[in-house]
């Protein structure tokens, strides 16, 4: 049975990475969308915010960060053939490029509406994000959020996720291939990419990304898009999902300094609806983002959600010295001389 584009099939569970894409955690994002060279993701508002019932008080006494098991990097399987080295160097990642330690903490503000119009309901996430390991080809956050859903608190424990540096998504990277050189014009400038291809695999799913890197100048992923296949029989995907930079170099005023970064766009259609994303990035926070905001809408064009995310705060770990020092904390030179850090 050939595979199919696919994203949705509302007749059975969703894995955890179509719950992901469809909730908008490939937004940055990323999140964390995610999915575009460590463009993070916004999760936690979105899910809370769909919930329909106030959730009960969970306990805070979670694992400090530091004692979290990391987990297990995936086996391919024999029948598959290893993917090749990793074709993004993690000193070009928005996480990678960090050292172990490094943290970055968002709040989220997400408002949702009934079909009127009328304020349903509004949630506070708050989100703390920390750099745990980069091996080979993966990168290992620990994760934790707390959540103020209409005056009650929610605080869950710590989680680990083992994310992909070309993907930012768990799923067992199959295979890659670079399509070749390819043009992107931002506002009318061309910048020259290498257009690569990932397939990885999550459950019983298989996803296809195409992503057009750069490796010389931030940022280094300008344009990204999705899909989802299954072995089902069916007709075109029942939504998509793409990003792409829109503005570059922006200027941002980051703790009393003026820095560089870009503006991204991301944009996901379903059935259900439409959500636009845009999203700043600055290389010299972890993860990268600093500031989005969202607005989803019906398939009617009614808006039924819409949220503001900020950097609460941020910090680079010092970086291990060989003899046992440390040094001033930064991230690992990307090959362009630039180890500005999060100062």
């Amino acid at each position: 049975m050939g595979q199919k584009a696919r994203l949705l099939n509302p007749n059975r569970p969703l894995s955890s990475l179509t719950a992901a894409l469809l909730a908008g955690l490939l937004f940055v994002g990323g999140s964390s969308v995610p999915g575009a060279q460590g463009q993070e993701t916004f999760d936690a508002p979105a899910e809370a915010a769909d919930s329909a019932e106030q959730p009960a008080r969970v306990e805070a006494d979670a694992v400090p960060a530091s004692e979290l098991p990391t987990p297990e990097l995936p086996v391919p399987d024999e029948k598959d053939e290893p993917a090749p080295s990793p074709v993004f160097p993690a000193a070009t990642h928005l996480w990678g490029r960090f050292p172990v330690g490094s943290y970055r903490v968002l709040r989220t503000i997400t408002e949702t509406f009934n079909p009127d119009g009328s304020l349903l309901g509004k949630s506070v996430t708050t989100k703390h994000e920390v750099l745990k390991a980069v091996v080979d080809d993966t990168y290992v956050l620990d994760v934790k959020a707390a959540v103020d859903l209409d005056g009650k608190q929610v605080s869950g424990d710590w989680k680990t996720r083992a994310l992909k540096l070309a993907t930012d998504e768990p799923g067992r990277l199959i295979e890659s291939a670079d399509l070749g050189a390819a043009t992107v014009e931002v506002h009318g400038e061309p910048f020259e990419c290498r257009l690569w291809e990932f397939r990885y695999a999550d459950e019983n799913e298989t996803v296809v990304q195409q992503t057009h890197y750069r490796r010389d100048g931030f940022p280094h992923a300008v344009r990204m898009s999705r899909t989802v296949l299954t072995e089902e029989e069916g007709g075109g995907p029942e939504a998509t999902l793409s990003m792409e930079v829109t503005t570059m170099p922006v200027p941002y005023l980051l703790r009393g300094r003026i820095v560089s970064g870009c503006r991204t766009r991301w944009s996901r259609r379903s059935a259900k609806g439409r959500t636009v994303r845009s999203v700043f990035l600055c290389e010299s926070v972890p993860g990268g983002a600093v500031e989005a905001s969202s607005t989803d809408t019906d398939s009617e064009g009614r808006r039924v959600r819409h949220s503001v995310t900020e950097l609460v705060d941020y910090g680079v770990a010092p970086i291990p010295d060989p003899t046992g020092k440390t040094s001033t904390g930064g991230p690992r030179d990307s090959g362009r001389g630039d180890t500005t850090g999060g100062q």
